[in-house]
C-alpha cells in the first residue's frame, strides 16, 4: 500500500485498509518516531536492512562516554543526527541514486519533526511519518531489555509521554500544518503485522 494522508492502524486492523507492506517513493525521508522503548529499532531491523536507518540511539550509543561519565546531551545527539543525514543526502544527490533516507527518533517534539521537514524539502524529497505507538508500560518494558541508546528517567518518560498523547491527540495537523506527505500510525500488534517497507 502506498500511504497518503492520516492512516491509523491498531490491533492489527484498520478503517478501511487492510495491509501487510508500505511502499515510498525511492527518494523518501521516512521519519520513523516513537516512544522510547516502543520498537523503532526493532522494526528497523526486521524490515529496512538495506536502508541503514540514522538512528538517535545508535549516536547516542556511540558517542557517549564509558560508565560513571556523564553522557552526551541528546541535543547534541540530535545536532550529530542531522548533520549525518545531510552528509547521506549530499552523497545521494552527489552520485544520482536518490536513496530512502530514514530518520529514527522519537518524533515527540515539534521542533524534530521540523527539523526532518526542512531536511527533506532542502533535498527536494518528500517527508514522510511512520508511528508507533504502545502505552508507557509497554515502553517502559522495551526501555528495560536494551542495552543501548537513551533511557530516560521516570521524570523525562512521563514528560515523554504527555508530548506523545498531545501528538497522537491531533494527528490531523502533521499533515495540514506540518506538511508530511503520509502519516501512519501504528500499535505494536500492527506493526508485527507489518511485513515489508519497500521504496521504489
Amino acid at each position: 500500500m502506498q500511504p497518503q494522508g492520516l492512516i491509523w492502524r491498531t490491533r492489527g486492523r484498520e478503517r478501511g485498509h487492510a495491509f501487510n507492506e508500505l511502499t515510498y517513493p525511492r527518494n523518501t525521508v521516512l521519519h520513523l518516531g516513537g516512544m522510547p522503548g516502543v520498537g523503532k529499532s526493532t522494526l528497523a531491523r526486521r524490515l529496512l536492512s538495506e536502508t541503514k536507518p540514522l538512528s538517535l540511539d545508535d549516536i547516542l550509543a556511540e558517542l557517549s562516554p564509558s560508565k560513571g561519565e556523564r553522557r552526551l546531551a541528546p541535543s547534541l545527539a540530535f545536532k550529530e543526527l542531522f548533520a549525518r543525514a545531510n552528509a547521506r543526502a549530499d552523497a545521494d544527490a552527489a552520485s544520482g541514486s536518490r536513496s530512502p533516507l530514514v530518520v529514527e527518533t522519537t518524533a515527540g517534539w515539534e521542533s524534530v519533526r521540523k527539523d526532518v521537514l526542512l531536511l527533506a524539502n532542502a533535498h527536494q524529497r518528500p517527508c514522510h511519518l511512520l508511528l508507533l505507538d504502545a502505552s508507557a508500560n509497554v515502553c517502559a518494558r522495551g526501555r528495560a531489555q536494551r542495552e543501548r541508546g537513551f533511557n530516560p528517567s521516570k521524570d523525562v518518560a512521563e514528560h515523554y509521554e504527555y508530548a506523545w498523547r498531545q501528538l497522537l491527540g491531533d494527528p490531523e495537523r502533521l499533515l495540514v500544518e506540518e506538511g508530511h506527505r503520509s502519516v501512519v500510525v501504528l500499535d505494536r500488534r500492527a506493526a508485527n503485522c507489518l511485513r515489508a517497507i519497500n521504496f521504489e
